[in-house]
């Protein structure tokens, strides 16, 4: 597994019990959620405002193997926003977390890995992606996004990707599917026209944290939810709404789903029949793999030929500077 560090929570007893907390949190399930996702296996990167929140959400919704990757410390500024409390201030956000989740369901299998992403090579992603039937890229590095599309594509795992806005006017949630949808590169060119020859730097350059309600964030974060449990289940038998989405997408090809937070943030042109709306709207967007991608294109790229190089910042900047990911 290269040079990464986990570590496994070994889940504390809940006084009423295993097998009564797994029964308790599927009796508002049945129906909606398919049961199969308990076996399913998810690795979520970014314990942030994000990252947080996804994760308890999965956990409430019935995913009971987690890992999450994530290098910094709970602090004061992430209280906000989060599902983190006072008394995790100065503790790692992937042992935080996994507190909080053994305390909702203590059946969860979870695996906590403390690092940065170009911290555990190159070996040790390729085996934490391929484990896993579902990838959640919830991280603050835009960077680290297409690296983490790069592998999921090439392993043939189904990945989400979630991004809020700068101070959470809005933001979108792009799914791909290997072989059926276009990757993350292709659904955003425009942030990587300075990549696009097939020699791409995976540096990291995390986007300074600005303010924006938590609301405004969740609102991005249960579409993104409902999206991965809808992924979850397509090879399950067909249940509920989350799976019938990514079908009804899948079916009109789209895969990029853009949401706003305030008023006028589409234009009236979009709306036609309904003029004047004001926040909460939606759009989806299809996308076309370009043939010279070197992730979905005819003649893909190895992801674990590219290597971590340092990052330009400004460069970062420009290319990302209406994009606060999350």
């Amino acid at each position: 597994m290269g040079d990464q560090t986990t570590t496994s929570n070994q889940l504390p007893q809940n006084a009423i019990g295993r097998s009564d907390t797994h029964e308790g949190i599927w009796a508002r399930l049945e129906g909606e959620v398919s049961s199969g996702i308990s076996t399913k296996s998810v690795l979520l990167v970014g314990a942030g405002s994000g990252g947080s929140n996804t994760a308890e959400l999965l956990v409430r919704s019935g995913v009971q193997n987690l890992t999450v990757i994530d290098p910094d410390a709970v602090g004061p500024e992430n209280l906000s926003r989060t599902v983190y409390v006072a008394a995790d201030i100065g503790t790692l956000k992937v042992n935080a977390l996994g507190q909080r989740l053994s305390a909702i369901n203590s059946s969860v299998e979870y695996h906590a890995v403390p690092r940065a992403i170009q911290d555990i090579g190159f070996e040790g992603l390729d085996h934490l992606i391929g484990s896993s039937d579902l990838v959640i890229a919830a991280t603050d590095d835009p960077e680290a996004q297409y690296l983490l599309n790069h592998f999921a594509y090439a392993r043939l795992v189904p990945a989400v990707f979630a991004g809020v806005y700068r101070r959470g006017m809005g933001g979108e949630v792009i799914f791909t599917i290997p072989t059926l949808t276009p990757c993350l590169r292709c659904c955003t060119p425009h942030r990587i026209d300075a990549r696009r020859t097939g020699e791409m730097n995976y540096g990291t350059g995390r986007m300074q944290g600005e303010p924006a309600l938590g609301a405004d964030i969740n609102h991005i974060v249960t579409a993104s939810v409902k999206l991965a449990i809808g992924l979850l289940e397509l090879t399950e038998e067909p249940n509920g709404s989350a799976r019938e989405l990514v079908m009804a997408a899948l079916g009109r090809g789209c895969n990029y789903l853009q949401m706003s937070t305030t008023p006028g943030f589409f234009d009236d042109s979009f709306f036609k029949e309904a003029r004047g709306q004001l926040a909460y709207q939606s759009l989806w967007w299809s996308a076309h793999s370009d043939p010279a991608c070197p992730v979905c294109g005819g003649s893909p790229a190895d992801p674990t030929s590219i290597m971590f190089e340092k990052p330009d910042t400004q460069e970062l900047l420009s290319l990302f500077n209406t994009v606060k990911e999350m």
